[in-house]
């Protein structure tokens, strides 16, 4: 799945040019924390691109990849085991940005978005005998996210969002839970078709 994000995105960037005279064109690029429920806590990174298609509607592109890893003291006999654990996601969806007046004069908006597409998760485990297990698998994931966005000149914005995600598996991995709360703090870069504060929308 990973090489198909590669691909999507190659040739987004190669037909950007087009989409000048359709909207705002931009790049997200962000940190993440991800809780995958059986799968633990995970930290990662991520990124995106996005196209506005009304004054307040753009849709999005995002993947996010994160990972963990934990090995616990050798010393002690009831704790000799090593885990790893993976989740990638790769999604496509809706960003809502409101007109508030309120949050415009301190150069802020309120962005909700959803995302559906692709999961890739799994995990590693070793135990005490250092015998391996491990499954990974592809699914669907659901994503909704919601903050603000604090733009600091009309091309350059900060932002910290909060969310929820849902991953869905049909193999072997039917029965865990990879859901949970999740949190993004990153930049977003608008290349063209960005907003003029004195005009408005």
């Amino acid at each position: 799945m990973k090489k198909l994000f590669f691909i999507i995105s190659i040739v987004f960037i190669s037909i950007t040019p087009s989409f000048a005279d359709i909207g705002p064109f931009t790049i997200d690029l962000f940190g993440a924390y991800i809780d995958a429920g059986d799968l633990e806590s995970q930290m990662g990174f991520g990124g995106g691109f996005g196209l506005g298609i009304t004054d307040t509607v753009s849709v999005q592109f995002r993947v996010i990849s994160t990972e963990k890893s934990t090995e616990d003291d050798l010393n002690t006999p009831a704790e000799n085991e090593e885990s790893s654990y993976e989740h990638f996601t790769m999604q496509a969806g809706v960003e809502y940005v409101p007109v508030i007046p309120f949050l415009e004069k301190y150069q802020l908006s309120w962005n909700t978005s959803i995302f559906l597409g692709m999961a890739d998760s799994g995990y590693r485990y070793y135990d005490a005998f250092y015998i391996e297990q491990e499954n990974y698998e592809n699914g669907y994931s659901l994503s909704i996210w919601t903050g603000p966005h604090f733009n600091l000149t009309q091309y350059v914005s900060f932002f910290a969002e909060i969310g929820y995600h849902f991953c869905y598996y049909t193999g072997e991995m039917e029965d865990t839970n990879v859901s949970g709360f999740q949190a993004l703090i990153g930049a977003r870069c608008t290349l063209f078709g960005a907003r003029d504060y004195a005009e408005g929308y």
